[in-house]
C-alpha cells in the first residue's frame, strides 16, 4: 500500500509539472502561435482538414463551453486536457493496485508523461481525452465489475468521438477473450468453473458499431473536407520529420 501511495503521488506530481509547461508552451494566451487553440476553433467551425476535422467531439464541446460560460477557450482547453490526463492516470494507478502491481505505478505514470511530451510539439485536441477514454475501456476489460462496465461504455463513446479507429481496435481483445472462453466449455463458461456468461462478444460488437459510427457520422457531416495527407499515410509516416515528431 505504501508503494502504491508513493508511486501515485510521485507520478501525479510529474504529470502536474508537465501540465504546467504544457499550458505555458502550448495553451497560454501569451504564446504567439497556439496551434491547439487554432485547431479547436477550426474544427468547431468545420473548416479544418481531415482527419482532424473528423475528430470533432472534444473541440465542439470545448468551444460550446467557452461560448456558454464566457470563459477563454484556453482555460477550457487546459481544464479538459488536465482533467483527462490526471483522471486517466489515477484510473491506471487504481487498476495496477488492484492487480497487486503497486510498484509499477510510478514507472507507468512516468511513461505516460514521457509519451505526453509529444503533445507539446504537435498538440492535438483529442489526445488527452482519448487517453482517458482508453483507460476507461481498459478498466472494463481488466476488471469487469458493474461500475467498470459503465465506465468502459462511457469511455467507448468518448473514444468514438476522438479516435474511432481506436474503438475498433479495442474490440479485438474482447473478441479474443470471448473466443478463448468459448473453447473452455459449453456456453462459454469461464475456466475457473464459476459459469459466468461471457460478454466479450457483445462488447466487441458494440465497440465495432461505435467505431463505425464515429467514422461515418463526421464524414457525412463534412463530405467535402480535404485530407491533410493521403488517406493511406505510409509515405507521410516515413518522412524523416514525421518519424521524429509523432
Amino acid at each position: 500500500m505504501r508503494a502504491t501511495v508513493r508511486g501515485t503521488a510521485a507520478g501525479l506530481a510529474v504529470l502536474l509539472v508537465y501540465l504546467h509547461y504544457y499550458y505555458r508552451l502550448a495553451v497560454s494566451p501569451t504564446v504567439p502561435e497556439r496551434a491547439i487553440i487554432t485547431r479547436y476553433a477550426r474544427i468547431a467551425a468545420g473548416s479544418d482538414r481531415a482527419p482532424d476535422q473528423y475528430r470533432l467531439l472534444v473541440p465542439r464541446t470545448g468551444v460550446g463551453i467557452s461560448r456558454l460560460t464566457g470563459l477563454p477557450l484556453s482555460d477550457v482547453v487546459i481544464a479538459i486536457d488536465g482533467c483527462s490526463l490526471i483522471s486517466g492516470a489515477l484510473l491506471l494507478a487504481v487498476l495496477l493496485h488492484r492487480r497487486g502491481l503497486g510498484t509499477q505505478i510510478l514507472p507507468g505514470l512516468l511513461y505516460v508523461a514521457a509519451v505526453a511530451t509529444a503533445n507539446l510539439e504537435n498538440p492535438r485536441a483529442e489526445t488527452m481525452p482519448a487517453f482517458l477514454a482508453a483507460a476507461c475501456v481498459l478498466a472494463a476489460y481488466i476488471d469487469p465489475t458493474r461500475s467498470n462496465r459503465l465506465l468502459g461504455a462511457a469511455g467507448a463513446v468518448l473514444l468514438a468521438g476522438c479516435r474511432p479507429e481506436m474503438v475498433v481496435a479495442a474490440a479485438v481483445p474482447f473478441a479474443l477473450r470471448w473466443w478463448a472462453r468459448q473453447r473452455c466449455g459449453p456456453l462459454g463458461k469461464a475456466a475457473d468453473g464459476r459459469g459466468a456468461p461471457v460478454a466479450g462478444l457483445g462488447w466487441a460488437a458494440g465497440l465495432v458499431v461505435l467505431g463505425v459510427a464515429g467514422t461515418v457520422i463526421p464524414i457525412r457531416l463534412y463530405p467535402d473536407t480535404p485530407y491533410l495527407t493521403e488517406l493511406v499515410q505510409v509515405g507521410h509516416n516515413l518522412r524523416p520529420c514525421n518519424l521524429v515528431v509523432p
